[in-house]
């Protein structure tokens, strides 16, 4: 468990999603991940995250693959 886990991880998910594939965490952390190396928003998230997925899948469950910006712009609004 990475601190980034440990500090967001009690975030509770309040919405509700038909089809929600994807936890709450990876969105946040991985989102938090990609700001920091420039990204802008949800499209330029999702190719960070594809780009990086190796790395990312070491600590992160990332059950259903890479969060679409869709679903990361239902997260984070931009």
């Amino acid at each position: 468990m990475t601190t980034l886990h440990q500090i967001f991880g009690q975030l509770s998910d309040s919405h509700f999603y038909r089809s929600k594939k994807h936890v709450l965490i990876d969105i946040v952390i991985l989102s938090i991940l990609a700001v920091l190396s420039g990204t802008e928003s949800g499209d330029s998230i999702e190719l960070f995250s594809k780009t990086n997925y190796a790395f990312l899948k070491q600590f992160l469950k990332l059950t259903n693959g890479i969060p679409s910006h869709d679903a990361i712009n239902r997260v984070f609004p931009f």
